[in-house]
């Protein structure tokens, strides 16, 4: 990529890297608005921002995101973890987990593998002229109880922190290089 005289080749961590993606990404949408307030206005009530600088300033700043997003895929793309697959396929896999525990943790389950309800209520019986009392079992079967369920989800809680916590680490080593 060539440079002209207002950029600049800045050398950061992954980690400052996706800090400043965040950064940008709210400018973005700051010059968004901006531009949005600005591109029409009732004559002697000029905007407080100018329209064709907030679209220069946004489209500047999405040319630093792309390119920091960029550099950070790259790097994610040939960084590897401990276990051999790269940072790319590590955050995948976290999104996978947190979808995962989602999961588990959104299912109807009962404290035990079989659970009998009896319920009681009064029915008229026409035969007897009176209301008498019904019974009614329930037998409720669960293929995963609370317990086993909350044992599933430490096991894949803790692999996410593990493998976060790696990420995180791997991030703050990492550096990339940008033209800013």
């Amino acid at each position: 990529m060539a440079t002209d005289s207002k950029t600049s080749r800045e050398t950061m961590t992954v980690s400052a890297a996706l800090r400043r993606i965040k950064k940008v990404k709210g400018l973005i949408a700051e010059r968004t608005a901006r531009a949005n307030a600005s591109v029409v206005y009732l004559e002697g009530k000029e905007p407080g921002f100018q329209y064709a600088s907030s679209v220069e300033e946004r489209h500047s700043f999405a040319v630093q995101l792309v390119t920091l997003q960029s550099a950070v895929a790259v790097s994610n793309a040939t960084t590897k973890v401990s276990n051999g697959k790269t940072v790319a396929e590590a955050i995948r896999t976290l999104d996978e987990i947190k979808s995962e525990v989602g999961f588990y943790k959104a299912m109807p389950v009962k404290a035990k593998s079989i659970e009998v309800d009896i319920q009681e209520d009064h029915e008229w019986n026409p035969n007897m002229t009176a209301r008498v009392r019904v019974e009614t079992k329930k037998t409720w079967h669960s293929a995963l109880t609370q317990e086993k369920r909350a044992a599933i989800v430490e096991t894949l809680t803790s692999q996410f922190e593990k493998l976060n916590n790696e990420v995180e680490a791997l991030n703050n080593k990492a550096t990339i290089e940008v033209d800013l």
